[in-house]
């Protein structure tokens, strides 16, 4: 997956979870089966520790599966 697709996957996301702006995701291929190795999926999973009202920290990350195109397939976080 080349550095655009990678920007523009991150830009929709900031813009969803604003406090994971800054942080770069870590880019994994999804393993498919051999009947579609034609076809690959990426994974892109964001980090970050959030405070919440009463000051504790915890840490948070987004998960992101994408096509090559990047298109975004589904989005999930944690809590």
């Amino acid at each position: 997956m080349n550095q655009k697709t990678i920007n523009k996957i991150s830009k929709t996301v900031y813009k969803q979870f604003p406090e994971f702006r800054g942080n770069n995701p870590r880019v994994k291929q999804e393993p498919l089966p051999k009947s579609m190795q034609s076809i690959s999926n990426y994974v892109l999973t964001y980090h970050t520790v959030t405070v919440d009202e009463m000051g504790r920290k915890f840490p948070r990350q987004v998960r992101v599966v994408a096509d090559q195109k990047g298109e975004i397939m589904r989005m999930s976080t944690s809590r």
